[in-house]
C-alpha cells in the first residue's frame, strides 16, 4: 500500500512539474520514447481519470513504437484527450487507445 501511495505522489509531482513547464512555455526536449511503454506506465492513472462507466482498452502495436517527442508533452496530450473523452461520454462508453506505426501514404499516423 505504501508503495502505491509513493507512486501516486511521484505521479502527482511529475504532473505538477509538467503543468509548471507548460505555463512557463519551456522549450521542448524531444527524445526517442517507447510509446507502448509510456501508455503502460500511464494506464492506471488513465483508468482513474475515467468514470466507472467508461471502459478503457489500450491496444499496443507489436511493432517497435518509438517516437521522437517531448515525453512530458505527449503524456499531457494523452491525459487531456482522455479527460475530453470522459466529458464527451456522460452516459458511459468505451475509449480505445491504439498505437501503431504510420507509413507514408497510409491514413494512420
Amino acid at each position: 500500500m505504501a508503495k502505491m501511495i509513493w507512486k501516486a505522489a511521484q505521479r502527482g509531482a511529475d504532473l505538477t512539474h509538467r503543468m509548471l513547464a507548460f505555463a512557463r512555455r519551456q522549450t521542448l526536449q524531444p527524445k526517442p520514447v517507447d510509446v507502448n511503454r509510456m501508455l503502460a506506465n500511464m494506464e492506471s492513472i488513465l483508468r482513474r481519470t475515467l468514470s466507472a462507466d467508461i471502459e478503457l482498452e489500450v491496444i499496443q502495436s507489436r511493432e517497435n513504437c518509438t517516437a521522437l517527442v517531448d515525453l512530458t508533452q505527449l503524456e499531457s496530450a494523452v491525459l487531456n484527450l482522455c479527460v475530453n473523452s470522459r466529458d464527451a461520454m456522460p452516459g458511459g462508453g468505451k475509449l480505445i487507445i491504439e498505437t501503431g506505426i504510420g507509413h507514408p501514404g497510409s491514413r494512420t499516423a
